[in-house]
């Protein structure tokens, strides 16, 4: 098979509103000889060395890619020593009595009807 006819068939279809334009329908058919080149149907794949090259620039520009973000400090991480340059803005907090030590509300000899603490048991802990 060396050679293939294709056949094209168009049709065209006005519809005008304007009543002084005449145009007709009109049909053709047109065949056409298509020759096949034997030497160009070899298929080749994409030459290694093609490949070898954009793996190699594909890499360089990743390489590039992440030292403009090093120099750019996208890397370096916020420690919470560099959050406050100062102590003056660091808050202190000091050591509270807990709730317990306290007796307040939420404690176990808490009655919340009056409002006091009842007295509880020493702990087996704080007995000596």
């Amino acid at each position: 098979m060396k050679s293939l006819e294709v056949i094209v068939r168009a049709n065209i279809t006005v519809k005008s509103s304007i009543k002084n334009l005449l145009l007709r329908d009109a049909s053709t058919v047109i065949p056409v000889m298509v020759y096949l080149d034997p030497m160009a149907v070899v298929v080749e794949g994409v030459p290694w060395w093609v490949i070898l090259l954009a793996v190699l620039a594909g890499l360089l520009v990743l390489a590039l890619l992440v030292l403009l973000l090093w120099k750019c400090g996208f890397f370096r991480r916020n420690s919470p020593s560099s959050s406050f340059p100062t102590n003056y803005h660091r808050a202190h907090l000091a050591v509270q009595p807990s709730a317990m030590e306290a007796g307040g509300p939420g404690t176990v000899g808490w009655d919340s009807s009056s409002g006091r603490s009842t007295p509880r048991p020493p702990c087996p802990s704080t007995t000596q």
